[in-house]
């Protein structure tokens, strides 16, 4: 079963629970945390912290500096306008997360879990991609970019539009590094 969940003007605290929630935090900066399902999870104004679930999600910042964490599933993540932060605790049944705003010029990092991981053990790779009906996400002249960890060979984030970015940064503990630098 599937609740609609609206968060208020206030600083909310939300968890849904087991279905394929829909949760809005509205205005202030939320906490939402999805649970077990594929869950649609809106932060809309505020610098939130959203975690998606066990399942495959739909993860929206909306306006401000949000921190965002797609959780186990393989999720479709937006973080909006303004710097925000997209984790990925480093380990294979965290999945992969697919996201469709990456913008470095606006202060976006992906910050990876594992602390003793260097810059070494990621690579970039680039091409173009469908959707499931055969048409192109994003930007047609512009190549998705794929973060793989090697020590497990995994795709960790898949940015849309990423090959067409200047720079690619990535937070390891307290280092930041320029993927593409």
């Amino acid at each position: 079963m599937a609740d609609l969940i609206l968060g208020g003007a206030g600083h909310d605290t939300i968890w849904a629970a087991s279905g394929n929630d829909n949760v809005f935090g509205q205005d202030g900066d939320d906490q939402i945390s999805g649970g077990l399902g594929a869950d649609t999870l809106a932060g809309q104004n505020g610098d939130d912290v959203i975690t998606g679930g066990g399942y495959a999600d739909q993860i929206f910042g909306n306006a401000g500096d949000d921190f965002i964490n797609g959780g186990w599933g393989y999720d479709l993540v937006n973080g909006g306008a303004d710097a925000d932060r997209f984790f990925h605790i480093g380990i294979a049944d965290h999945g992969s997360d697919w996201i469709q705003d990456y913008d470095a010029a606006e202060g976006d990092i992906l910050q990876f879990g594992i602390a003793s991981a260097t810059r070494s053990q990621f690579q970039i790779n680039t091409t173009h991609t469908a959707t499931a009906a055969g048409e192109r996400s994003g930007e047609d002249s512009v190549e998705e970019a794929f973060v793989i960890y090697r020590p497990t060979g995994q795709i960790m984030w898949a940015l849309v539009d990423g090959g067409g970015q200047s720079s690619i940064n990535l937070q390891v503990g307290g280092d930041v590094f320029d993927l593409l630098g």
